[in-house]
């Protein structure tokens, strides 16, 4: 099974992780598909590049039991030359994630008791207010 499938649709290129069975979690195969996927050649029709996860979740991060094992090498880590490859990829690139969101959205409301906010504000705008 491919870990990472490409797809085209008219000006979109979509970016998939195939790895359900593990929610995703990005090992060093993983990670050097997406790697090739994000340098790929860029065709004069591709406007966008998505990257979604097949499964329930997104993606649960990196494949700890692999990570383990090659922590400390003293190169960079797979994840690292993955993140350079979207920072560099010629195309606006846009993650579809899902389900993390709920949880984020729960610990900010959770921390939100803790913080002092402005008087106008009825509900987190999306920034911390500065104190």
């Amino acid at each position: 099974m491919n870990k990472v499938i490409v797809e085209k649709n008219g000006p979109v290129k979509t970016v998939w992780m195939n790895r359900p069975e593990k929610r995703n979690a990005l090992d060093s195969e993983l990670l050097g598909n997406m790697i090739e996927a994000l340098q790929a050649p860029v065709a004069a029709e591709d406007r966008v590049l998505v990257i979604r996860g097949k499964g329930d979740v997104f993606c649960a991060g990196l494949d700890m039991a692999e990570r383990s094992k090659s922590a400390g090498a003293g190169e960079a880590s797979g994840i690292e030359i993955m993140l350079r490859a979207i920072e560099l990829c010629p195309l606006p690139v846009v993650a579809v994630v899902w389900r993390c969101i709920a949880t984020w959205w729960w610990r900010a409301r959770r921390r939100a008791s803790a913080c002092r906010w402005p008087r106008s504000a009825s509900r987190p705008t999306g920034s911390w207010p500065r104190s």
